[in-house]
């Protein structure tokens, strides 16, 4: 009896004394979550120096005029109606100015009308060296664009010479055709979906930088061109556009571009066509790209 009232008084004194020494040991005092705030004497010390910054616009000062040629429009009613708007710059220019034919006073209309070739008008002027005349009498300047493309139109179609590139009798039946020329498609086959391809030759004719040797019969010069243009400028600022919207060739004009261009291409396309429109021009130039 004696014996194990003493074990046992042993037992309880090794249970107290691993107790005390587990209850002082770190690992058993309560750590501070991690989202615990640190107290606001540390978190004063911690933050950040702030500086006020004032700062004063003054629309006064440094001013420069605004361009002129900003105030531009396109495709006025007629020369009065530029006099009258006041617009500075006046553009020879869309999808119709991509296929015109300087020397027929022709385009061709592309996806916006049956690929079919037509009289051109603007201002009531055929002529583009006649444009920059009366735009420079009605007190505005001239913008104009300088084809890119290889093809330009022919004669205007009158419903049977065959100017239109996309003939019914020569590629079957298509998606749609001109209701007032059913011979002039819409260069799709009749799934509405097939893209049918077109000889450039049956509605145009080529657009060349300069004469060459056995150049094509009806071929015209983009250097002729720019220097009766430059000439019709005079004195005046040369502005040109190199060709209108390039990046949809494919679909607009696809009977002479039928694949989307990119821009290796467009860089190596332009390049001689900026020179050509250089040499032509002897004056005052400035090229809008």
């Amino acid at each position: 009896m004696y014996s194990f009232a003493r074990s046992l008084a042993v037992l309880c004194l090794l249970v107290l004394v691993v107790s005390a020494l587990y209850a002082g040991s770190p690992e058993s005092k309560p750590q501070p979550a991690a989202n615990d705030s640190a107290p606001s004497s540390q978190q004063s010390d911690d933050a950040p120096a702030t500086t006020n910054i004032n700062v004063t616009v003054d629309a006064l000062n440094n001013r420069h005029a605004i361009s002129p040629y900003v105030y531009g429009g396109a495709y006025p009613q007629d020369a009065a109606t530029i006099t009258d708007s006041g617009l500075t710059v006046v553009r020879w220019g869309g999808n119709s100015t991509s296929c015109y034919n300087w020397k027929l006073f022709t385009y061709n209309a592309a996806n916006d009308w049956y690929f079919e070739d037509f009289n051109y008008s603007e201002i009531g002027d055929a002529d583009s060296a006649k444009f920059i005349t009366d735009v420079k009498n009605a007190g505005s300047h001239p913008l104009m664009t300088m084809v890119m493309l290889p093809w330009v139109a022919q004669s205007a179609e009158n419903g049977s010479n065959g100017h239109w590139s996309f003939s019914v009798a020569k590629y079957g039946s298509q998606c749609g055709v001109d209701p007032f020329n059913t011979d002039a498609g819409d260069g799709l086959k009749a799934d509405c979906s097939t893209t049918l391809t077109a000889n450039p030759n049956d509605a145009n004719v080529p657009l060349l930088d300069q004469p060459g040797t056995n150049d094509p019969q009806g071929s015209v010069y983009r250097n002729q061109w720019a220097a009766a243009l430059a000439s019709a400028f005079g004195n005046s600022p040369h502005f040109y556009n190199m060709d209108n919207e390039i990046d949809i060739w494919g679909g607009t004009h696809r009977d002479v571009h039928p694949t989307p261009p990119h821009t290796t291409k467009c860089a190596i396309h332009s390049s001689p066509k900026r020179a050509t429109s250089k040499a032509g021009i002897r004056r005052q130039s400035a090229l809008v790209r």
